[in-house]
């Protein structure tokens, strides 16, 4: 399981007052339309709700946002896009909810209701390894997975990582239910699925059954706080 965070927190925050000349956080939190003790606690736990940076800032090259690299503004990405010097911002689809029975082996329906976001190619490429293509964004559901990732939790989900790792964490359809889920791989092709809420007990499976199938592993999780 990664728990690699998309950039430093407070530098995304100081880059935000910076773009849109903010003089204070208390202006900032208007600006992202949460309350002005809540980007406190991003810059306090270094952790902070991405979506309200996609709400409000999409007119900002996220690459810039998160890491720095140039140009500043999207409008500037397009203009040198076009000139063939740099390639615009990878967009990976975003499920606000998913029905198992919309998958074709391990790729959600389009026509499943989502929205194309952007994300950082540094983030995509260099960090994770993988194609924008490989990837969607969904929320994870229920609370089997506590304390690593709660319910509701966004959560980024790599389809062509589907063959379990020992100890990852994988999205995996069982019967009428999408949940994640840590998979040990046992002799005989048994797969142990395990559950880090000590609340629920972890069972063995076979992976041939019909009703299961692992959609793919989970690469990235953030929550709202």
């Amino acid at each position: 399981m990664s728990t690699r965070k998309i950039g430093n927190p407070n530098l995304i925050l100081d880059r935000l007052r910076d773009a849109y000349n903010i003089d204070s956080d208390a202006e900032l939190a208007r600006f992202l339309t949460v309350n002005a003790s809540t980007v406190a606690t991003w810059r306090k736990n270094s952790s902070m709700k991405f979506d309200r940076i996609l709400e409000n800032a999409g007119d900002i090259n996220m690459n810039w946002l998160f890491y720095g690299e140039e140009p500043k503004w999207k409008n500037d990405l397009r203009i040198r896009s076009r000139k063939n010097d740099l390639v615009t911002e990878p967009e990976v689809p975003y499920f606000k909810s998913i029905r198992p029975d919309t998958f074709e082996g391990n790729q959600p329906e389009t026509t499943d209701e989502h929205i194309q976001i952007s994300l950082p190619s540094t983030f995509i490429y260099k960090e994770l390894e993988t194609a924008p293509s490989e990837l969607f964004l969904t929320r994870a559901a229920g609370d089997t997975m506590q304390p690593t990732i709660n319910d509701r939790d966004f959560i980024l989900v790599e389809k062509k990582a589907a063959r379990p790792f020992a100890g990852r964490i994988y999205l995996v359809r069982m019967d009428d239910s999408l949940l994640c889920k840590r998979i040990h791989e046992y002799p005989g092709r048994k797969l142990l699925l395990m559950n880090d809420n000590s609340r629920y007990k972890h069972f063995e499976i076979q992976p041939d059954q019909p009703a299961f199938a692992i959609i793919g592993r989970v690469v990235w999780h953030g929550r709202i706080i």
